[in-house]
C-alpha cells in the first residue's frame, strides 16, 4: 500500500490499494458505474480514464471508487495499465453528494406519471431526472435512449391493458353473463385495465403512425378475445362479432369522452350493460357476486 498527500489536491487525501485481479473494462464488480468523478480534482495525482463511485459515506463524506488507471507514474507503487485500483478520496465538506441512479422501474414509473400528466411531449430525460432528483446520466444505465423508454411505456400498456383483458375473457364462467361480469372488472379496476394510459396512448398515436398500427393490432386482439368468449357460450360467429364490437366501442367511448361518474352509480349500471351485451338478464347471484368483489 502507498499513502501520500498531494499539495495539488489541497484538502483531498488520496490513498491507493492495488487489487490483485486485472480488469479489462471500467465496471465495478461487474456492475456499471453509479456516477463519474471528473479528473480535474485528481489531475496532479494521476491520469484517469474514469473513476466510478461505488458508495457514498454520508458521515465522513468519503467516496469509495474503483478506477482504471492509464498512468500511475506519480504513485509510489507502480502498476501496469488496466490494473484495478481502489482509492478513497476525502472531499471538502461543501462537496456535493453524488446522486444515485435509481432503478429501471423508478425511471419508468416517473415516465408514466409524466405521460399521464403531459402526454408524450412531456416525457423527456431532464424533466424525469428533476422529478426523481437524480442525475440525467443515471437514465442511461437502464435505457439506451428516450426511444427505448417510449418502447417500455408502450409495452406496459400492451401488457397491462390488452394482456389483462384477454386474461379476463378466458376465465372459466358458467354462463355468458358471468363471463361478461369478469370482463367488466377491467372497467372498474385501474390495476387491471388503466383507462388513463389507454387514452394517452391513443392520443400519442395521432402523431406516431407506428404506434397507431400497434393500437390497431391491440384493438383487433381485444375484439377477438371478446368474440371468442361469446362463441364459447353458444353465440354464432356473426353475433359474437357484433357483440364484441359493441363492448369495445362502448368502452372506448367512455375512455375518449373521459366520462366521470360516481362509482356506485356505475356499479349499479353494470348489470344492465351485461344484459344488453348478452341479450339475457343476469341471474341475481351473478350480479351479487360481481358487486361483492367491488364492494368498498
Amino acid at each position: 500500500m502507498a499513502g501520500f498527500t498531494s499539495p495539488a489536491v489541497m484538502s483531498h487525501e488520496v490513498t491507493a490499494l492495488a487489487a490483485s485481479t486485472p480488469v479489462s473494462n471500467s465496471s465495478v464488480f461487474g456492475m456499471p458505474p453509479v456516477a463519474t468523478i471528473t479528473t480535474s480534482e485528481l489531475s496532479a495525482v494521476t491520469s484517469l480514464t474514469s473513476a466510478h463511485v461505488l458508495k457514498w459515506n454520508t458521515t465522513s463524506r468519503a467516496v469509495t471508487a474503483q478506477i482504471i488507471l492509464t498512468n500511475v507514474s506519480f504513485l509510489r507503487v507502480r502498476h501496469r495499465i488496466d490494473t484495478c485500483v481502489k482509492i478513497s478520496i476525502m472531499l471538502p465538506m461543501n462537496a456535493p453528494v453524488p446522486r444515485q441512479r435509481g432503478s429501471k422501474e423508478l425511471w419508468l414509473n416517473a415516465a408514466y406519471d409524466l405521460l399521464i400528466a403531459d402526454g408524450i411531449d412531456g416525457v423527456k430525460i431532464m424533466p424525469l431526472a428533476k422529478r426523481l432528483n437524480l442525475s440525467r446520466t443515471g437514465f442511461y444505465w437502464f435505457f439506451k435512449d428516450i426511444s427505448e423508454l417510449h418502447g417500455a411505456l408502450i409495452h406496459r400498456w400492451e401488457s397491462q391493458n390488452t394482456g389483462n383483458l384477454i386474461e379476463r375473457c378466458n376465465i372459466d364462467a358458467a354462463n355468458i353473463c358471468e363471463a361478461l361480469f369478469n370482463l367488466m372488472d377491467c372497467w372498474l379496476e385501474p390495476a387491471i385495465f388503466d383507462a388513463q394510459l389507454d387514452l394517452v396512448i391513443r392520443n400519442w398515436a395521432r402523431v406516431d403512425a407506428d404506434l397507431q398500427r400497434r393500437i390497431d393490432v391491440a384493438d383487433r386482439t381485444r375484439i377477438d378475445a371478446i368474440a371468442g368468449m361469446f362463441t364459447r357460450h353458444g353465440f354464432s360467429f356473426e353475433q359474437a362479432d357484433v357483440r364484441s364490437l359493441t363492448v369495445i366501442y362502448t368502452q372506448i367511448g367512455y375512455i375518449s369522452m373521459q366520462v366521470e361518474e360516481n362509482r356506485q352509480d356505475r356499479l349499479a349500471r353494470v348489470q344492465h350493460y351485461v344484459e344488453l351485451f348478452a341479450g339475457v338478464r343476469p341471474a341475481p347471484e351473478d350480479v351479487q357476486r360481481f358487486l361483492d368483489r367491488h364492494h368498498t
